[in-house]
């Protein structure tokens, strides 16, 4: 592939698009723009590893990783910036609207009131996943159904674990169902081990029982859906290596446990409320009137 590098400011980046790199860069935005929600350069390049039969090691990934940063800074045959997710950072914004009008412009734009159905379901599920960095696949297929998802980001922190203790006895007093927590994460060692210890936590602080399922990855998996190996330690599987056609098969396990005709009932009530809060809006600006507006 690249193999012609000059330096800059420190910082190893391609000389040339050499036409194999370019067919792999090419092939990765279509894989990217597959999907509906944001993908990491990890999940890439699984992808990759697959199609072109790259390097099963971490000098292969970094090697793929720094084609990735040069097309990206560069706007390279479509690629940008914030084509994929690095991390976890984000902005985060405080005040979004100038004035009232554009707060009311973004109330109409919305999608409406949302509805908890858990009262109407036979258990309360939570989820709960290992890699932050995937948050937004649970949120694209499993966002719909109102369920807390919850990335644990690694080892979960001691804050969150009381939190989901405090939650799963919050849902257990208002809706007097069970809770059941589903679980997703790597086939390795320290995938392994962060469910048991956070959930040993929990327990411990929680004064109702629950059950905590691992959904995946399990050994089954591997086989299952032909996974390829972590290219940093061999024996280890990870999440990302999971095609979206493998995700949504997991997913079902979630879904499964959804009554799906009353999680419809709550969205028929919301179309209707919705609908006489639209009539509402029309003539809301009408009574909403924003200080500034009277200053001569």
């Amino acid at each position: 592939m690249i193999s012609n590098y000059r330096k800059k400011g420190g910082i190893k980046i391609p000389k040339e698009m050499m036409q194999k790199t370019k067919d792999i860069l090419d092939w990765c935005l279509i894989q990217k723009d597959s999907v509906n929600y944001p993908i990491s350069l990890r999940w890439l390049y699984y992808r990759a590893m697959a199609k072109f039969n790259l390097e099963k090691s971490k000098k292969g990934y970094c090697r793929f990783m720094g084609y990735t940063i040069h097309a990206r800074k560069e706007f390279l045959r479509g690629w940008k910036p914030d084509s994929l997710i690095d991390d976890t950072r984000q902005i985060y914004y405080g005040y979004p609207f100038d004035d009232v009008g554009d707060w009311l412009d973004f109330v109409r734009n919305s999608k409406g009131i949302r509805l908890q159905h858990l009262d109407t379901q036979p258990t309360c599920i939570i989820v709960c996943f290992e890699a932050e960095a995937m948050r937004g696949q649970f949120e694209n297929y499993l966002g719909a159904y109102r369920l807390p998802i919850i990335p644990f980001r690694g080892d979960a922190s001691i804050k969150l674990k009381w939190d989901v203790a405090k939650l799963i006895e919050y849902f257990n007093e208002k809706y007097n169902k069970p809770v059941e927590v589903l679980y997703f994460g790597d086939h390795d060692k320290k995938g392994r081990q962060i469910p048991e210890s956070a959930f040993k936590d929990v327990r411990k602080w929680c004064d109702i029982e629950f059950t905590v399922t691992r959904i995946g990855l399990l050994p089954e998996h591997i086989v299952r859906f032909n996974m390829l190996e972590d290219f940093e330690k061999k024996g280890n599987y990870q999440w990302e290596a999971l095609t979206d056609d493998n995700v949504k098969e997991l997913f079902k396990e979630v879904t499964d446990r959804i009554d799906i005709g009353a999680y419809n009932r709550t969205l028929e009530r919301e179309n209707e409320i919705d609908s006489s809060f639209e009539n509402f809006m029309l003539d809301a600006e009408d009574y909403v009137t924003d200080p500034k507006d009277d200053v001569s």
